[in-house]
């Protein structure tokens, strides 16, 4: 595996600044890098002519791991070289030890900064054959460390060296120790010449000369002298443990845990638990709880200790932990939604390692907070043992729904036997569990498609009906109502549906538009409070999804209320379904009884038709459209043609809304040959010439060609 490098080089060029970079940097960065980059105090210290620092940048995309050198070839005094190396924070625990970096660190020999100017490659496998800093540091100095880092962790740690490589071994061998997140976070300088801060925050730790580490001191609002404190954590054991061993328990419970210094004592806290002979699951599980006792701390940590494929089973038993977990009175400090309880139960259970009195004993004695999910999964898995046990045979029926009221909510429960479920809801009546809403129960039933709901409806009267429109009518919802109670909703309490639609307009499912169309009367559709817009959306919804609906009856009741003028905007009715109810008349799909709701009106025919106009039809390849009593009864395309331009006529609905009604090629030319044949008709067909000819009103194409081959009509008003 290889990570890429990024690197960038600082240095005196008329002021100190930013000479070659291998990746563009934000503003934020460069100011920060500027800083960091520059000599890290006012003058050069014997000792300190070069030194290391570690630092993350403010986008938190890299971490910089850099180098200074005191450039005393320059003329003026102060001026540093500084070589950066910029590792992606995703690639911060891929490598062992930050000591392996090192070699990478190159000194200009001149004014060529091209080097730097190029990220670089460098293969993991390397980094992990280099060299580690065990052997080169001294314990008792490590613990030394260890104590002021994260004994204090809210101090900046101050160490008074002789050089600045006297400690740098220890500072590589903490941070090779961190985990990632720790890792990201730790500031560090084994040259700091006075106090250094990113932004207002203080390095974690610096290593400064003897003379000045009182002054620096003074300058840091939390800092400690590594000489003045005193250490109660037992350090020798930690170090004592293998390298691998350790980092790699870290590694995997730190994943999560926040990266400040003040993490790494409670990690430590768990790992001698677990390490220790006398751990118990129950013993482990207090001391996780003291350390971190809200449930979204540590979650990471929490799931591997207690959840599936626990780092516990070298130890314990699934069973056992998860009975504990079960069994206990208080497990708010674990996330249980992620420790899978209901699959590791059901697991256990499949395997036969729990025996049924066991699980009884799980249900009767568990934890009331988590246990109701837990016996849902082995419904599934054992239905018919369950089913057995509520049904009283074994005397538990009482005590298991009363101890777990979410059995109510599962909607196996409701089907089967219809006395049985009536048991079930007695027993639900009675007892009537706080932890359980009638809306719960009601979802459940209506899930399971049972008659079990009219008995809820007769102990609980009209919120069930309330209930059950709202369950149809949520989006996310694919069930439709057993067609029985959708029936009885909209017939037995029609008032009460009708209410309710008119509450919830603009947010009605095509489930919910379906009872109204099948049921309801179409001369009530109004009485829902309804716009145009709403019965509209209504019907095309169920064009898509077309629950048993027959679609060409709808239109039909539709186009009727729309030719009545019995709502608000009949004109928008009529246009938004007369296309459709004309296309299944030229089908054959419109059955007697949805034809006969439509009105009919054929309007007043002249005695005859004049000789030019007939030329004109003769010109359109039309026919002298039909006497009244010409018109074929079975004709229904014709019959709905003549309708429609006599009600729009009639109503004075305008040029544009014949337009948008007749976007059938073959409709609207009947309709036009229709209104040529009398007077009003000319009249409103001139106007509708008129008003396109002023763009007052918009005609598809077809329609503009055919009005317009007949425009030398209207030259002679005679023909109008």
């Amino acid at each position: 595996m290889k990570i890429i490098i990024e690197q960038t080089i600082h240095g005196y060029l008329n002021g100190h600044q930013l000479l070659a970079s291998s990746i563009e940097l934000m503003i934020e960065e460069r100011q920060l890098m500027l800083i960091q980059s520059d000599l890290s105090g006012s003058n050069i210290e014997k000792g300190f002519e070069s030194y290391v620092t570690g630092y993350p940048l403010s986008n938190r995309k890299y971490y910089s791991f850099a180098k200074t050198w005191y450039a005393n070839e320059m003329k003026r005094p102060g001026c540093v070289w500084t070589h950066s190396l910029l590792i992606k924070m995703p690639d911060i625990g891929k490598f062992a030890s930050l000591q392996c970096l090192d070699s990478f660190f190159k000194r200009p020999d001149g004014i060529d900064f091209s080097q730097y100017k190029k990220s670089f490659e460098v293969e993991i496998s390397q980094l992990d054959n280099e060299n580690e800093d065990n052997g080169l540091v001294d314990i008792s100095i490590l613990e030394q460390f260890q104590t002021c880092l994260y004994e204090y962790p809210r101090s900046s740690v101050i160490c008074p060296a002789i050089n600045s490589q006297q400690f740098e071994n220890v500072i590589y061998r903490l941070w090779s120790d961190q985990w990632p997140r720790l890792r990201r976070n730790f500031t560090f300088c084994s040259g700091a010449l006075s106090s250094k801060l990113i932004n207002t925050k203080e390095f974690d730790l610096q290593i400064v000369p003897i003379k000045r580490a009182d002054a620096v001191k003074r300058e840091t609002k939390t800092g400690i002298l590594t000489t003045e404190v005193l250490g109660r954590f037992n350090w020798r054991d930690y170090n004592n443990i293998p390298v691998n061993i350790i980092r790699g328990y870290l590694w995997v419970l730190g994943a999560d845990t926040p990266g400040f210094r003040s993490s790494l004592i409670p990690l430590l806290k768990i790992f001698f638990k677990l390490s220790s002979n006398s751990c118990t699951v129950a013993g482990l599980f207090d001391l996780v709880a003291s350390l971190y006792p809200n449930s979204k701390d540590a979650k990471s940590l929490k799931v591997k200790l207690f959840g599936e494929n626990s780092l516990l089973l070298s130890r314990f038993t699934e069973k056992e932990i998860l009975q504990f977990i079960l069994l206990r009175a208080d497990i708010s400090p674990l996330p249980v939604a992620e420790l899978n309880l209901d699959a590791r139960l059901l697991k256990l259970m499949e395997k036969q390692e729990l025996g049924s009195s066991e699980i009884i004993n799980l249900w009767l004695n568990g934890s009331g907070d988590i246990l109701p999910v837990v016996p849902i999964d082995y419904i599934k898995a054992n239905w018919e043992e369950v089913l057995f046990w509520l049904s009283g045979d074994f005397g538990y029926s009482e005590i298991i729904l009363s101890r777990i009221p979410l059995f109510f909510t599962e909607p196996r429960i409701w089907k089967g036997d219809i006395n049985h479920q009536q048991k079930l809801l007695n027993l639900y009546l009675r007892d009537n569990p706080v932890s359980i809403s009638m809306t719960q129960v009601a979802h459940a039933m209506l899930n399971a498609e049972s008659d079990i709901i009219f008995f809820l409806y007769r102990n609980k009267g009209k919120d069930v009906v309330t209930i059950s429109l709202h369950w149809l009518n949520r989006r996310d919802n694919k069930q439709f109502l057993i067609s029985s109670w959708s029936k009885f909703i909209a017939t037995e309490e029609d008032e009460l549906f009708l209410s309710w639609i008119c509450n919830q307009r603009g947010d009605i499912s095509s489930k919910v538009y379906a009872i109204l169309f099948i049921y309801v009367h179409f001369n009530r559709w109004g009485n829902a409070g309804l716009s145009t817009v709403d019965l509209l959306d209504g019907y095309n919804q169920l064009k898509v999804d077309n629950y048993a609906v027959k679609l060409s009856y709808v239109a039909s009741a539709l186009l009727s209320l729309g030719l009545d003028s019995k709502l608000p905007d009949s004109s928008g009715l009529v246009v938004g379904v007369f296309h459709d109810v004309y296309s299944f008349a030229v089908q054959e799909k419109i059955e007697l009884a949805a034809w006969n709701i439509i009105p009919k009106d054929f309007g007043q025919e002249d005695e005859e038709i004049k000789p030019l106009i007939m030329q004109f039809i003769d010109f359109l390849g039309g026919s002298p459209p039909k006497k009244i009593f010409q018109v074929e009864s079975w004709d229904f395309c014709e019959q709905l043609v003549r309708t429609l331009s006599n009600r729009i006529i009639k109503n004075r609905w305008g040029g544009q809304v014949f337009l948008d009604s007749l976007h059938n090629n073959q409709a609207f030319s009947r309709a036009v040959n229709y209104i040529l044949s009398y007077k009003k008709g000319r009249k409103f067909l001139y106007q509708l010439y008129v008003d396109i000819r002023s763009g007052k009103i918009v005609p598809d194409e077809f329609q503009y060609q055919l009005i317009k081959r007949i425009e030398p009509m209207f030259s002679k008003k005679g023909n109008r």
